[in-house]
């Protein structure tokens, strides 16, 4: 009789995220309802359960994607391509391209600076400038122009939070612990609805303190830790505004989105998101 070794790719996703948990090679991952969230939000955007584990991270209840994963959907969807137009430790500038009438046609340009990731508190500029230059291009033109390839705002580690190497991956990043029944779920009770919350600006990606010492074009500047919610909210609303009208540069839009994120940081924390 041939020895053979069988290998079987039937196993449920309880046991999937068990065998990734015991096998301790995700240091992100302790429990196995973490890596059957990562496996699935992968899933969505058509990776399996290796690139997903690898590239895919669950931050401050956001789902967050490497440079490279980003990079990579980008480019497997029919739809969009991109292509590196410039990228020294100063800048990075990426086109963004559309398939229309079978043809790619550029649909428009993210960049960012060394300044642009010193008003954003960009970490690791010191040691992987291009690295982190990349990252941010990517990750706002993925937002900005093809936000249907992940099924709406999409981040990198970084941009939440994170600390990173230089190829974008989480160094040391431990989520809390998720408590998720794994067995069979009983028999739903039907409740009664709850009322939809009232709606507001939602909140961003940038972490309060950094969104705090955000400060105002006006001279002199103010900061918008210092700045009444009623206003913040107002200007919340005129940058919107003012982002949907053409003639925008790629540039102005970046500032713009900046200032969205700090303010919905800060309008977040006061409401007590």
């Amino acid at each position: 009789m041939t020895n053979q070794l069988a290998i079987r790719d039937d196993m449920s996703l309880s046991q999937l995220g068990k065998v990734f948990v015991e096998s301790g090679f995700f240091s992100d991952t302790r429990q196995a309802s973490q890596a059957i969230v990562k496996v699935l939000a992968g899933r969505e955007l058509g990776f399996g359960p290796i690139a997903s584990m690898t590239g895919v991270y669950v931050i401050q209840g956001r789902i967050s994607l490497s440079a490279n994963l980003l990079a990579a959907a980008i480019k497997r969807a029919e739809k969009y391509n991109f292509i590196v137009k410039q990228m020294t430790d100063e800048v990075c500038e990426i086109e963004y391209r559309e398939r229309i009438d079978g043809k790619f046609e550029s649909i428009g340009v993210s960049k960012f600076t060394a300044a642009d990731a010193k008003r954003a508190g960009t970490k690791n500029m010191d040691k992987y400038p291009r690295n982190m230059l990349y990252a941010r291009a990517m990750s706002n033109g993925a937002r900005w122009y093809c936000p249907d390839v992940f099924g709406g705002p999409v981040y990198t580690p970084e941009e939440l939070g994170a600390n990173v190497d230089e190829d974008g991956e989480v160094i040391d990043y431990l989520p809390p612990p998720i408590a998720v029944d794994l067995e069979p779920e009983p028999t739903p009770v039907t409740r009664k609805p709850e009322p939809a919350p009232a709606s507001k600006p939602e909140p961003g990606a940038m972490p309060l303190e950094m969104a705090l010492e955000v400060k105002t074009s006006e001279k002199p500047p103010r900061r918008y830790g210092d700045i009444e919610t009623e206003e913040l909210s107002h200007m919340f609303n005129e940058i919107t505004a003012q982002m949907k009208k053409p003639g925008k540069t790629p540039e102005k839009l970046e500032e713009y989105q900046v200032k969205k994120s700090a303010i919905a940081a800060i309008l977040a924390s006061r409401n007590g998101n």
